[in-house]
C-alpha cells in the first residue's frame, strides 16, 4: 500500500531547512561537488550497517520518538532534548539512516532542485538482508550524479529509502529526520568534523 510521506511543500521546506544548516556550519564555505556530496551519503550508509551490527547500538521505537518529540517542544536550549537524543537515538540504525535522507536533501539543495511531487512510500517486503538492501540503495545512487535537475530521481531515492527504514526499523523515518536537525542545529561548525 502506497501512502503519502510528506508533501512536495514539506519536502522542500525540509530541504530548504537541512541546506540552510549545512551552510549555516560550514559545510558549503567551498565548492563541493556531487561526488563528494554522494561519497558523503555512502559514509552515512556504512555507519548504518555499523549500527545494525553493532549489539548495544540504541533500539529505538515509537515511545523514545514521542519522549525525544516532547522534549524538543518543551527544552529551552534544547539541553534536556540533546542529552535524551545522544543516549537513546544517536547511533541507531534510524539515526543513521536519517543521516543518508539528510545527505542527499543537502544535495538537492545544493543542486537547487525544487520538488514538485509528493513523498511516498510503499511497506514493502524485502526478502534480503539490511547490508544487501543497503547496498542495493547504494547503487541506485549514482541516478544523482546523471541528472543534476531532475526531481525524479532525488524522489525515487527517497522513497526508496523511506520504505528500507519502515521494513527494517518499523518507524517513520522523517520523524528522525526532523528529530536530527534540532539536534543538529546544536552542533559545532562543520559538526566537529574536517568536512
Amino acid at each position: 500500500m502506497r501512502e503519502k510521506v510528506l508533501t512536495s511543500e514539506q519536502l522542500n521546506a525540509l530541504k530548504i531547512e537541512i541546506y540552510g544548516n549545512a551552510v549555516a556550519h560550514g559545510f558549503h564555505d567551498e565548492k563541493l561537488t556531487v561526488e563528494h556530496c554522494l561519497g558523503l551519503v555512502l559514509s552515512e550508509i556504512g555507519e548504518a550497517i555499523n549500527a545494525d551490527r553493532n549489539p548495544n547500538a540504541p533500539t529505538v521505537t515509537e515511545a523514545t520518538l514521542e519522549q525525544a518529540q516532547l522534549l524538543a517542544d518543551q527544552s529551552i536550549g534544547h539541553v534536556a532534548f540533546v542529552e535524551f537524543f545522544k543516549t537513546n537515538i544517536k547511533g541507531s540504525v534510524i539515526e543513521e539512516l536519517a543521516d543518508v535522507a539528510i545527505r542527499i536533501l543537502d544535495l538537492a539543495g545544493m543542486l537547487g532542485i525544487t520538488f514538485q511531487d509528493d513523498l511516498e512510500v510503499d511497506d514493502l517486503v524485502f526478502n534480503t538482508t539490511f547490508p544487501d538492501r543497503l547496498f542495493d540503495f547504494a547503487l541506485s545512487l549514482d541516478s544523482l550524479d546523471l541528472e543534476y535537475t531532475d526531481q525524479d530521481d532525488f524522489i525515487s531515492c527517497l522513497e526508496d529509502l523511506s520504505s528500507i527504514a519502515l521494513h527494517f526499523t518499523h518507524l517513520d523515518l522523517w520523524q528522525v529526520v526532523r528529530l536530527k536537525m534540532v539536534y543538529n542545529k546544536t552542533r559545532p561548525t562543520l559538526n566537529g568534523k574536517k568536512y
